[in-house]
């Protein structure tokens, strides 16, 4: 959870995300066998953040506000358009779909190699 409130912090702030932290803690999780429940809920808890994510990205709902830890000054200098910060739906569905994607492949890929372990 606390790699997820600070990829929403980044997020607000138009920086580098953290959420594929979690790519490799599953993977870590695949790998030493640990009960596979566990693995499943992180996928399944990712998977829904991307999606709420990617819904932010295309919506503005205010979801990157919650944590809006820069001042507006800040928050201007990081985007360009006027209704900050800018929303774009093409890009977030094609950002979305390249995450959800590379997540989820990583994910078949590391069970079935932890499987043959």
């Amino acid at each position: 959870l606390s790699t997820i409130g600070y990829d929403l912090m980044t997020a607000s702030e138009n920086s580098s995300r953290a959420w594929p932290l979690q790519v490799i803690l599953i993977d870590v999780l695949l790998v030493t066998r640990i009960d596979l429940s566990y693995s499943m809920g992180l996928v399944v808890f990712m998977f829904f953040y991307l999606v709420l994510i990617s819904a932010e990205d295309a919506f503005r709902f205010g979801l990157y506000d919650l944590p809006f830890l820069a001042t507006q000054k800040q928050r201007r200098e990081n985007y360009t358009c006027d209704n900050l910060p800018c929303a774009d739906v093409g890009l977030s569905l094609q950002s979305f779909l390249a995450c959800s994607g590379t997540f989820l492949l990583d994910f078949y890929f590391t069970r079935g190699f932890a499987s043959s372990l």
